[in-house]
């Protein structure tokens, strides 16, 4: 049976835009940047190693299905982050469907002021980004993103290069 694949990438806006002030402000030029300052979580029983840092080493069997979500440490506060791309060393997607973004509604819980035992539910329009295992091996991508502050501008654009194992 497959199952869903859920990996959580918070990015350290803060130290990354210190790092590299200089950052790239074109998006086909990206900045590469070592994983130290990205933190990837998914459920125990999905990690081969590297939990909560940023070259996580996840297992999947052919026919599940991983879904990536970002957020910057501030959950949007002060900086957002924004996944614009996918590269891997699978060009001919055999191993891994060429993922994409998908844009969905969401009922999500947030504190009732009223009542704080009793959450108060709302639609939101969320998005992730999704791509099928469709043959056991190992790859290894690279994520293109691009940090925005709160007013809407682009600080910069980045990428880094986790990896995924597909196992039966």
């Amino acid at each position: 049976m497959s199952r869903i694949i859920d990996v959580s990438i918070n990015f350290d806006t803060e130290t990354i835009l210190k790092k590299f002030p200089n950052a790239s402000k074109d998006p086909n030029k990206p900045t590469f940047i070592p994983p130290e300052h990205i933190y990837m979580v998914t459920y125990q029983d999905n990690v081969i190693s590297g939990q909560a840092g940023g070259e996580l080493h996840l297992k999947g069997r052919v026919g599940d299905v991983v879904r990536w979500r970002e957020q910057s440490i501030s959950f949007g506060f002060e900086q957002s982050v924004i996944l614009y791309g996918f590269v891997s060393d699978d060009p001919n997607h055999q191993l891994l469907e060429d993922p994409r973004a998908l844009k969905a509604k969401v009922q999500t819980a947030v504190p009732n002021a009223n009542n704080k035992t009793v959450p108060t539910c709302q639609v939101n329009e969320n998005y992730y980004w999704r791509g099928d295992l469709l043959a056991q091996g190992k790859v290894t991508y690279h994520f293109k993103f691009m940090i925005i502050d709160r007013d809407c501008k682009c600080c910069g654009y980045f990428e880094w290069d986790p990896f995924i194992t597909i196992t039966n």
